[in-house]
């Protein structure tokens, strides 16, 4: 009995040892082969790498009206030619109101639309969120066909807890929907980006000169008339519309009803045509800038047109950027820049949420029922911006034919008994061999 089981356990040493050997060697062939592959996988790796924006998206449907006109526009086509990119994605409840207030958009115009949400540059939730300074990132409109906008940029600003984009507290990203790593990311936003360089996003500015009636371009908005009929009154339009053939330019700030509503009833109507005057040219800066150049001005004085006709030295204004935000402080009140209005060099409209009330005109004796108390330069009421909810982690999108789990069998645990078990792990560890050797083949193929 003795010799019998001392048999046995020799027997199960004697397996043992040879399923380690057999493993051993089936490694290093393993490891042969994988090297090859890698080496010879160049063109497979690269087909991989490719991805198609319309399938992605097709994934979510809250986002298949964005899809659609992706591929009505053809700009799914210039997407996929690109690597390392962001997508700002309005949802469909967002793209359907844009739609709605500007219902004769053609397609040029929403291909450019677009063309603008994508950020040659690759962003996730946490890169964005780690930002320490203001970004401005080319996107995708500057290699639009004919060069209509060779210098557009999203504008991107990280402001706790909210990142904004393109310079308005009402444009803020949501959440990563998904990403294919280092290719392409996709956020949602909660509005329609509006770019800079447009001239407006309604269908009436269309062309990119600057325009040659001001009043009337204003009254498109709707949300500007008071301000337009100013302009009317005091004559100071066609001196706006004059600065646009002269090398400087002009930046006209436009408040809107709301905010000239915010002032007591005859205030205008108390100046005279003089002051009138100076008041209309007030609101605008004596030479072109764009929102770029002011994300650089810290606390900058500023000529306005009151300055370089009338008033050398004063009327000035001051701007300051702040985590994004753009605040045009006055001698008596302090605006923010909402939105780019119209913008065609040398000439650009921006509006602004409150009237700029110059210290020259309203010094120490204004109205107490104005109620306009002038606030330090900085960024906008916190009030103004909702924090996102947390995200969750991105959705990953398997690339070709691989996932990020492996299929390969686990190795078979070692046998303590029947012959079987080595036969066993043998014809396992030929097939998996008999695999490898297959798509060596097929890779070396290709690299032919």
């Amino acid at each position: 009995m003795l010799a019998d089981s001392r048999r046995e356990e020799a027997e199960k040493v004697i397996r043992t040892v040879r399923l380690e050997m057999v493993r051993e060697r089936f490694q290093n062939v393993k490891l042969w082969v994988v090297t090859v592959l890698l080496a010879c996988g160049a063109v497979e790796m690269s087909a991989a790498a490719e991805f198609d924006i319309s399938e992605i998206l097709s994934d979510f449907p809250d986002f298949s009206l964005l899809n659609q006109l992706l591929t009505k526009t053809k700009v799914a086509a210039e997407i996929n030619a690109q690597t390392g990119i962001t997508l700002f994605a309005p949802s469909n409840h967002v793209l359907s109101a844009f739609q709605a207030d500007v219902p004769n958009a053609n397609d040029d115009f929403m291909g450019d639309l677009l063309r603008h949400h994508v950020a040659m540059q690759f962003f996730d939730m946490p890169g964005l969120q780690a930002l320490q300074t203001n970004l401005s990132v080319a996107s995708l409109l500057q290699s639009a066909p004919g060069g209509r906008a060779k210098d557009d940029v999203v504008l991107i600003a990280n402001m706790p807890p909210s990142v904004l984009l393109d310079n308005s507290v009402e444009t803020r990203v949501v959440i990563n929907i998904t990403q294919v790593v280092s290719e392409i990311s996709i956020i949602q936003v909660d509005q329609v980006l509006r770019p800079a360089t447009f001239p407006s996003l309604t269908p009436v500015s269309s062309t990119t000169e600057p325009p040659t009636d001001i009043t009337a371009t204003l009254d498109s908005f709707g949300d500007f008339s008071l301000f337009s009929s100013f302009l009317k009154q005091t004559g100071v339009d066609t001196i706006f519309e004059g600065r646009q053939s002269t090398a400087e330019g002009i930046t006209v700030f436009a408040p809107t009803d709301d905010a000239f509503n915010l002032l007591p009833g005859q205030w205008f109507q108390n100046f005279s045509d003089d002051e009138q005057r100076l008041f209309m040219e007030y609101h605008a800066l004596d030479r072109f800038y764009d929102l770029g150049d002011l994300w650089e001005f810290k606390h900058l004085p500023v000529n306005t047109v009151a300055t370089t006709l009338d008033k050398p030295g004063s009327f000035l204004l001051h701007i300051n950027s702040t985590a994004g935000v753009v605040n045009v402080a006055a001698g008596r009140s302090n605006a923010t820049i909402t939105a780019t209005l119209f913008q065609a060099t040398p000439f650009i409209m921006l509006a602004i949420d409150t009237v700029l009330l110059p210290y020259e005109l309203f010094g120490d004796s204004m109205p107490i029922e104005m109620n306009l108390s002038v606030s330090t330069p900085g960024p906008a009421p916190s009030s103004l911006v909702i924090p996102p909810p947390p995200p969750p982690p991105p959705k990953s999108i398997a690339r070709g034919p691989h996932s990020s789990q492996s299929t390969e069998p686990p190795p078979p645990a070692i046998p303590g008994g029947a012959p079987e078990d080595i036969r066993a792990l043998a014809a396992s560890l030929t097939f998996t061999l008999t695999t490898l050797v297959a798509s060596f083949l097929l890779s070396s193929s290709l690299c032919l």
